[in-house]
């Protein structure tokens, strides 16, 4: 039974004939290609990628960490001084402040691996918030493997599809 929509049948037989990713595809037959164990197979989970998580579980493993406190003083930006005007306090950081606004609502997921949050992390690192450690566990957290067909964004490829995209003239 084919799960794949005509235009994904076309895009399939492109990622046959092309192999972009060095598989062996036109040695194979239909059902290796559309294998799940094979570590060649277009259904095996065997890509590092990325996803977003919800900012609660960012939050959570600061907190974990036993930085929370320490992100939230060095987010607060200004000090009233006797009331007269406010200063920047010395150990204001803007990264802690733009991590801890997205801990107050203005997101609800997060994706630790792109360049921006993994900017913010590092800096937090750099100025001795977080720990090295504990920075590459919390972006970590948004590491996941995937198969080359959800890459693609394509359904599980079956040996159907397989037959049918290498039919197409």
């Amino acid at each position: 039974m084919a799960n794949l929509n005509t235009t994904q049948t076309a895009e399939l037989r492109v990622e046959i004939d092309t192999d972009p990713l060095g598989r062996g595809y036109a040695a194979m037959t239909d059902t290796q290609i559309a294998s799940r164990v094979l570590v060649s197979g277009i259904n095996t989970v065997n890509i590092e990628s990325s996803q977003a998580i919800p900012i609660d579980e960012f939050e959570n493993a600061i907190r974990f960490a036993g930085k929370l406190e320490v992100f939230q003083s060095r987010a607060r930006p200004l000090k009233p001084i006797d009331m007269g005007p406010p200063v920047v306090e010395e150990h204001y950081n803007p990264a802690m402040f733009e991590l801890m606004s997205a801990f107050q609502g203005r997101l609800t997921d997060v994706n630790l691996r792109d360049a921006y949050w993994t900017l913010l992390i590092d800096t937090a690192v750099a100025e001795g918030a977080l720990g090295s450690g504990a920075a590459e566990q919390m972006k970590a957290l948004s590491d996941v493997f995937i198969s080359r067909a959800t890459q693609l964004e394509f359904p599980t490829v079956t040996t159907d599809d397989v037959s049918n995209a290498r039919a197409l003239p």
